[in-house]
């Protein structure tokens, strides 16, 4: 069948450095790769590899790393893509959105969620001559509604007073927080204040953090809640003088 290769916003998960404004994703994680590292330098010749899926889940109906048409975005690291290279989720071609030889993503539509299963992943590519990656699998799982969400990690740590971190296009700054059992409605709370949270899956969050609840130093502590009680943490946040 026919496919295009189409420019969408590549799926981001924040991981945020204290004073850098640096941007940390599955694309940096494609780049550390020691498999990623030894792409040549005509991917076109190279074998195709698949390392990392981001995210490596999803739940039944629930989207994430949303896109702007509704889509759900998975992205893919690894070596030797090119602008032709369309990940599959089994059988299916994804519209593709090439980055890197070592990162693309490929758009999943609302109905390929509809059920609980094990996706086989991989990446093709047709040109000069056909290559195919290996398979990395995908599940889709149910969502048991008694299980809590769980925090791993927050990123940054710790800021200091006046420094900008994890910057957004607006301005804003940013924290990004990482874990498992995050639905849509989940929000990141600073101490008992919410934040306006971006659901990017069921393992990662985002949240905005006006200027002025870091300035001054502080001990927070972070927690996500979704729905009544059901809350992860507690983690603490510090902004140092």
């Amino acid at each position: 069948m026919g496919f295009r290769v189409l420019r969408f916003p590549l799926p981001v998960l924040v991981l945020l450095g204290a004073s850098s404004c640096q941007k940390s994703s599955w694309e940096e994680i494609a780049a550390a790769s020691p498999q990623s590292q030894s792409t040549t330098s005509n991917p076109e010749r190279s074998p195709i590899s698949i390392e990392t899926l981001f995210p490596p889940s999803a739940i039944v109906g629930v989207p994430f790393q949303v896109q702007p048409d509704g889509s759900s975005s998975i992205g893919v690291a690894g070596s030797g893509f090119t602008r032709t290279s369309v990940v599959y989720f089994d059988e299916q071609p994804l519209i593709t959105n090439y980055q890197s030889p070592r990162a693309i993503a490929g758009l999943v539509s609302g109905d390929l969620l509809a059920s609980s299963r094990t996706i086989q992943i991989t990446v093709r590519d047709s040109q000069p001559e056909p290559r195919k990656s290996r398979v990395l699998s995908f599940e889709i799982h149910d969502f048991p509604v008694s299980i809590l969400p769980k925090i791993r990690e927050i990123f940054p740590i710790s800021v200091q007073v006046g420094v900008p971190f994890g910057v957004l296009p607006d301005g804003n700054c940013s924290i990004g927080v990482t874990g498992s059992g995050f639905l849509p409605e989940a929000r990141v709370f600073f101490d008992e204040e919410a934040l306006p949270t971006t659901y990017q899956g069921p393992n990662s969050l985002s949240a905005l953090v006006p200027a002025e609840m870091v300035s001054s130093p502080r001990a927070v502590t972070v927690t996500v809640r979704i729905s009544g009680e059901r809350r992860a943490g507690a983690v603490p946040f510090i902004v140092k003088r």
